[in-house]
């Protein structure tokens, strides 16, 4: 990476990454992918030595986590990310796991043997020779090859599915116990990802959005249980929603998973008050988590008094997870309503930069800039 990096073999790669110091707390895609690091896309950078952690979601939706430094970083206006090329942050890899070299080998499979190399100095630590693989190759005994028969649903047990997902936490979503061992979840989670994945349905277009819902909550449910840290965190929220039936539910207010559903609930129902009630709570058991700040910003939206708080709730997000078009989308709309027609034209194009096939966003722009020409 760096001066370095014309020395290495780069692929061009756009996978979905998130990373941080401490936890993954900002998202970005990957552009430039090499043995010895990644480039990163983001809007949000860290700076130069930083010590990095990343999880990176391949195309066959396993999640992989890396580790390394940022070599170099370039940050530029949110209002201009989606034009500069180099906004971003190139980051160099403490080593490599055998998911990301299955990857790369994937990209290169002339590729023989990698040399991995302990970042603190230049001498070689390990020596991993690499086997020519398939696409979406089987991993060990936690990806199964599962058979075209076993993975075969239907479009009522695809409905099915769908309207019991609200009532589910990620246990059940992942049908598995809550004492699951890793290497169960990991297996539960591959076989429940083919069985959903869109394109295996695309003979059924009618249920494409219910699709696109069981696949990001199948993502969702195996990001949570797949890191022990993240496991107990969500195991301590549902022995406190448990809590919160059973006895006072004011004395043990529920996770902000549960708040957020209720919220979603109230929201459906046209109670604005009510959803508001349940985003703000939680927003602030997870300040961290963009979702909630979206979904709090989208509620106060449809409260004329409320928008200079929804402003506030939207930026939040896309700060959080600047990859999340739906944001840009909320704001535009916001600003669009209030008569900024400028900041309105920019976020929605800020949104095509990020999804250039977004119609929605296509639309916007196009009725905005139409609007202008027949004013002058």
């Amino acid at each position: 990476m760096g001066s370095e990096k014309r020395k290495y073999r780069r692929y061009l790669k756009r996978l979905m990454v998130r990373f941080g110091i401490s936890r993954e707390e900002h998202t970005g895609f990957t552009e430039d992918l090499a043995y010895q690091g990644v480039f990163i896309r983001s809007p949000h950078v860290l700076p130069k030595g930083a010590q990095v952690v990343m999880e990176v979601t391949l195309p066959d939706h396993r999640v992989v986590r890396l580790n390394g430094h940022v070599r170099w970083s370039k940050r530029v206006p949110l209002s201009i990310f989606g034009y500069s090329r180099k906004a971003g942050m190139g980051v160099e890899l403490e080593f490599s796991p055998a998911e990301y070299v299955e990857l790369l080998t994937q990209i290169d499979p002339d590729a023989v043997e990698l040399l991995l190399t302990d970042s603190r100095s230049a001498t070689p630590v390990e020596s991993l020779p690499i086997v020519e693989t398939q696409p979406h190759a089987a991993e060990g005994s936690s990806a199964q090859a599962v058979n075209a028969a076993d993975i075969s649903v239907g479009a009522q047990e695809i409905i099915s599915a769908y309207e019991v997902l609200e009532s589910q936490n990620h246990y059940e979503v992942l049908r598995v116990d809550t004492d699951a061992t890793p290497e169960i979840i990991k297996r539960a989670y591959y076989r429940a990802a083919k069985i959903y994945h869109p394109d295996r349905h695309a003979s059924m277009p009618e249920l494409k959005d219910k699709l696109d819902t069981l696949f990001v909550r199948l993502n969702e449910a195996y990001h949570v249980l797949s890191s022990e840290e993240r496991r107990q965190r969500y195991n301590f929220d549902l022995a406190q929603r448990r809590i919160g039936r059973s006895g006072d539910t004011n004395s043990s207010p529920a996770g902000p998973e549960h708040q957020a559903h209720l919220g979603r609930r109230a929201f459906e129902e046209g109670r604005c008050e009510a959803a508001i009630h349940h985003f703000e709570l939680a927003v602030h058991a997870a300040p961290h988590k963009g979702v909630y700040h979206s979904l709090l910003a989208r509620a106060l939206h449809k409260i004329p008094k409320r928008q200079r708080d929804a402003e506030t709730h939207y930026k939040r997000a896309i700060e959080l997870e600047p990859a999340r078009v739906e944001n840009y989308l909320g704001l535009g709309q916001l600003y669009k309503q209030l008569g900024l027609v400028k900041r309105a034209t920019q976020l929605f194009e800020t949104a095509l930069a990020w999804d250039p096939g977004n119609q929605q966003a296509q639309r916007e722009v196009q009725s905005l800039a139409s609007n202008q020409s027949n004013r002058r």
